[in-house]
This record gives structure tokens, sequence and C-alpha cells, in this order.
């Protein structure tokens, strides 16, 4: 079983987890279907959060009307999510001494994008980027 898994809620009030909802199989991925589903029944993503087996939470900022809490009623709004996941390795006189495996939410906003990064070794690791563009 995965330690960490993404959540979204979407614009009709609808709370999905990864792997409860959808899960991955040999032809798309959980996010992707996600996307399907969110396509084909004209929602929106209004947060995404990533939540450890041990239940705690990393949340972006809510892309929803009445966020959870009011000091970020009027702070810009995301207009749009996104998930990934990367690997970085150290590579030593050509062999792979340590490998990372990280996973990435992302809220786009019109000039940055902020993103959320984890260790999915180590949760307790975590950064946070702003990207220009």
């Amino acid at each position: 079983m995965k330690s960490i898994k993404w959540q979204v809620a979407l614009s009709n009030g609808q709370q999905i987890l990864e792997d409860n909802d959808f899960k991955n199989d040999e032809t798309s991925s959980a996010w992707q279907k996600l996307l399907s589903y969110i396509s084909d029944n004209n929602l929106e993503i209004t947060s995404l959060s990533l939540l450890t087996s041990d239940n705690r939470t990393f949340n972006l900022p809510s892309g929803g009307k009445r966020p959870r809490f009011k000091a970020f009623y009027d702070v810009e709004k995301p207009v749009g999510f996104n998930f990934g996941h990367r690997i970085g390795y150290d590579v030593k006189e050509n062999s792979v001494e340590h490998e990372e495996l990280f996973i990435f939410i992302e809220a786009t906003y019109p000039n940055y994008k902020l993103q959320l990064w984890v260790d999915e070794h180590n949760p307790d690791n975590c950064w946070v980027l702003v990207l220009n563009g």
C-alpha cells in the first residue's frame, strides 16, 4: 500500500481520495482517471492535498469560494492544480548510490506555480517551491 495519496475536493462538493475512488491500472493512472471524470462532468478541483498513511495532511491553498480558514478568504486563488512523482538519484562511478522518490502537488496561478514536495520514503521531509511562469 502506498504511504502517500492525493486527495481532492471538487466544485460539486465531492471529496475524492486516491485508491479509494480512483485506482491505478495498466491503462491509466488514478490522476488521469480523475482528470477524465472532471472533464466528463464539467467540474473543477477546488483543493488538492497529500495524505500520509499516519494521517498527516499537506495542503495547498484552496481554490474554493469559502476556504476552511478565514485567513485564506481574500488571498489569490489558484486557477489550476497538478500532481506528480519524481525520482532523484545520486550517481557515483556509473552506479546509483542513492535513490529518492518524491510526490508533489502544484497550485497554478496566472504568473507562477506553487509546488509542495514530500519525500515518499520519509514524509517528515517536505519542501515548497515557487516557480515563475
